[in-house]
């Protein structure tokens, strides 16, 4: 097995068990938000939009991550969209842990770290394509002397 491939299976991995929870959850709350876009739909539009923009730059880092030759996305809007598919789990986490019903529901505490988990999976995935590009450059650099 090339190194590539394992890169790979971790890299899938840490998709499955990082960006997808996330992205199902999303997907099955839509419902809950198209019921809610009647009632307060100056809360759900934001939810939506600032959502969906994270989750896609989550995706894109692990599409670039995933490339067989790799290079940093130069558009800064997946760059933009991580940060804000971070921040905005940082957000919803702390919001959930300062929300007093939490006990009554039946939630722990450590669910909150739920809503992070997707930017920061994202960040780690553009790191190891930042580093795969890196030692691309030098070898093709040090091959280019030889």
């Amino acid at each position: 097995m090339t190194k590539l491939t394992k890169l790979r299976i971790v890299l899938t991995l840490g998709a499955l068990i990082g960006i997808a929870p996330l992205t199902y959850s999303f997907i099955g709350a839509t419902l809950f938000l198209a019921v809610m876009l009647f009632k307060v739909p100056e809360f759900v539009i934001p939810v939506f939009l600032i959502s969906t923009v994270g989750l896609w730059g989550c995706w894109k880092a692990y599409a670039a991550a995933m490339a067989r030759e790799p290079k940093l996305p130069l558009d800064r809007r997946v760059i933009a969209a991580v940060i804000i598919a971070l921040v905005w789990g940082l957000i919803l986490a702390g919001g959930l842990s300062w929300a007093s019903d939490l006990n009554e529901l039946g939630w722990y505490s450590g669910f909150v770290l739920f809503y992070p988990i997707p930017g920061l999976t994202a960040v780690i995935m553009l790191l190891v394509t930042r580093r795969r590009a890196s030692q691309a450059s030098a070898e093709g650099v040090a091959a280019n002397v030889e």
